[in-house]
């Protein structure tokens, strides 16, 4: 696969499943088993990592390292397990990773530093929504208005999250947000 993965894939948020977390915790194992003395921490984000929560079933996956100038010793590893980089996430303070099963996108990996601010802002937005049921059910109506909306784009989606979480985690959350190009 190449830098275009994840074209012509629609968004699609489909209802909880109870397995997102042996998912997760599986594939946790996976990992710190290949990245031996270079992980600090692994963590389940994003929506699947919220019980009840509708989401698209994609497992999303941080991983802290001591030091982001290591993120290139990483890249083998995870080659080896089937985790391709993703360049078109990759930016100043996280390197992106995806894995497929299938033909599907099953994980979305972010490797940053343990500790950063896209580390501390993303595991802020979901332990937010693990702790407060109204703003998950907020956040939820949002995602499946915008995965009806912008089905067949990928960044409009992602773009149109982005005051939501601002919201919530403070401005430059996710680093520079996606450009939206003129087509929507």
């Amino acid at each position: 696969m190449h830098a275009d993965m994840l074209d012509g894939r629609p968004v699609v948020i489909v209802d909880p499943d109870t397995s997102w977390p042996e998912m997760f915790e599986a594939e946790r194992v996976r990992l710190s088993d290949a990245l031996v003395g270079l992980v600090v921490a692994i963590e389940h984000y994003g929506s699947t990592a919220v019980p009840a929560l509708s989401a698209k079933p994609v497992i999303d996956i941080l991983i802290g390292l001591h030091d982001l100038g290591q993120a290139d010793r990483c890249q083998a590893p995870l080659n080896s397990l089937g985790y391709l980089l993703y360049p078109q996430g990759c930016f100043d303070g996280r390197v992106a990773y995806l894995r497929f099963l299938v033909g599907r996108l099953a994980y979305n990996l972010s490797v940053c530093q343990y500790g950063s601010a896209y580390w501390n802002s993303h595991l802020l937005f979901r332990d937010r929504l693990r702790q407060d049921g109204p703003l998950a059910q907020d956040y939820e109506q949002l995602k499946r208005e915008l995965a009806a909306k912008y089905r067949d784009n990928r960044i409009a989606y992602q773009y149109f999250k982005t005051d939501f979480i601002s919201s919530i985690c403070g401005q430059g959350w996710i680093g520079e947000p996606p450009k939206l190009s003129d087509e929507r």
